[in-house]
């Protein structure tokens, strides 16, 4: 737990971020222990400084949930939505299917899942005799989070950055950025492992300088944070292919550009900027490479409206 209206400055110190519960995942898949038994632990507490308070200095202190923050499976179990992301109706944020996905470059503002449009889906799963989570919208229950005064999880705009950015849109378009090298015959695969290992890529990412690349695997061999690092360098890296990908460019600058905006603590450029960054990436990458491109893919697209409401 993070209390929110600290200096920003201390919200990352490990002194400021406090422990609330710990359960086995062993314990989570038994006949006695659900997550939502886990969740009413908790929520005793937040109701408590929701209505009573707490004495600090003689006045009371009165507090409530601001922001879950997740993976995309632990939120969509957390949440009560499908944990499969080959489901039809797979996003917590959004009802967009399957297949529009495959076509959506942009968030669909008509899509946005509503308070109201989840409190019907849940009503159905409720009186369904079957698991119809079709129907249902990708819903399979209630969440207890819901009964607090304050918090509802329809408004809780949580993304992912690491697992949908750096272990999910970095590796799938340097995947397709190495295959077009090695099958456009630009470079063997021998050199190109060798142009990545020899890159002097500073003092500042040494810790995180890319190992041995292993093109057969979706992830290269590397984890979330060799990823990033690969991926930034990426322009350095292959300055002198540059004039040779100008028709295929755009798929990786704009996504380049996208990603420092994300990271960000503070947005410089405009939102919009960054909608339109997004827009070109997906639009770029199915175009030149793969049209069926992964869940995590979807999930960048709500990413400006996350930062409308969240901050950067």
């Amino acid at each position: 737990m993070q209390i929110e209206n600290l200096p920003e400055k201390l919200l990352s110190k490990l002194n400021n971020i406090y422990f609330v519960a710990l359960v086995n995942t062993a314990h989570m898949n038994d006949d006695f222990t659900q997550l939502d038994d886990v969740l009413n632990v908790i929520l005793r507490d937040i109701r408590i400084l929701e209505t009573k308070g707490l004495k600090v200095d003689g006045k009371d202190l009165k507090g409530t949930l601001a922001q879950f923050v997740f993976d995309n499976l632990g939120g969509n179990e957390l949440f009560g939505f499908v944990a499969s992301f080959n489901a039809n109706y797979f996003c917590r944020i959004c009802f967009c299917t399957k297949e529009e996905h495959r076509e959506l470059v942009r968030e669909d503002l008509q899509l946005l899942r509503t308070i109201e449009h989840y409190d019907k889906c849940v009503e159905f799963i409720e009186n369904s005799e079957t698991e119809d989570f079709t129907t249902s919208m990708g819903v399979k229950k209630s969440c207890p989070l819901n009964k607090l005064k304050y918090y509802h999880i329809i408004t809780n705009k949580s993304v992912d950055l690491m697992h949908d950015c750096n272990e999910g849109a970095i590796p799938f378009a340097l995947h397709r950025l190495f295959s077009y090298f090695l099958d456009k015959k630009l470079l063997t695969q021998k050199q190109l492992v060798a142009i990545v290992r020899d890159f002097n890529y500073g003092v500042l990412y040494k810790r995180n300088v890319p190992s041995q690349l292993d093109i057969k695997k979706p992830n290269l061999g590397q984890n979330a944070t060799q990823l990033y690092c690969l991926f930034i360098h990426i322009p350095f890296i292959m300055a002198d292919l540059r004039v040779k990908l100008e028709s295929v460019w755009p798929s990786f600058g704009s996504l380049l550009k996208a990603i420092t905006i994300m990271y960000s603590s503070k947005i410089t450029e405009s939102v919009v900027e960054l909608e339109n960054l997004i827009e070109i990436h997906l639009t770029n990458i199915r175009k030149h490479f793969d049209k069926n491109t992964p869940p995590k893919d979807h999930f960048l697209t709500h990413y400006p409206l996350t930062i409308r409401c969240m901050g950067p």
